[in-house]
């Protein structure tokens, strides 16, 4: 006798595998049907209605001043922005000035027309760009001290 109730659950145990195996099966078909389903779909769609983007970068001039500055000064573009803030707040590319030693001060960052002896010109000091890129030029040269607004701390009351 207990070899018969052994017999029925064993029986019963085999008949339970089977079962969930045929289940299990028979779920993974369903799943992988409906995600191809799925996957063509929404691919199908995606596709049909696909139209390439072309994706043009803006070039410096394209930008605002201070994306320009930031693009062109990296790291020190904080410091470079509070300072051209300092020297020129209205903003004007082609803002020429008098210094009071007789010489004349340009652009952005007001760059003096003593560096006209390097090869500059007034026009390349009036164009936004090239302002930018030639005082970054020359604060890599010789650092922050030919901007007077660096001298007299004026630029710190420029935080952006």
């Amino acid at each position: 006798m207990n070899k018969n109730k052994i017999a029925i659950y064993l029986t019963i145990v085999l008949l339970l595998l089977m079962v969930s195996n045929a289940i299990w099966t028979g779920l993974s078909i369903l799943y992988s049907a409906s995600e191809n389903t799925f996957y063509n779909y929404f691919y199908g769609k995606l596709m049909r209605d696909y139209e390439p983007i072309e994706y043009k970068a803006k070039t410096l001039t394209e930008l605002p001043i201070e994306a320009q500055i930031a693009r062109i000064w990296g790291d020190k573009a904080k410091t470079a922005i509070q300072v051209s803030w300092a020297e020129n707040g209205a903003r004007k590319c082609d803002l020429e000035v008098v210094e009071p030693n007789g010489t004349k001060s340009y652009g952005i960052f007001m760059l003096n027309s003593v560096h006209f002896k390097k090869g500059y010109t007034e026009v390349d000091f009036k164009d936004c760009v090239k302002n930018i890129q030639i005082a970054k030029r020359f604060y890599d040269e010789a650092g922050w001290h030919l901007w007077s607004s660096w001298k007299n701390k004026s630029y710190l009351a420029y935080k952006k």
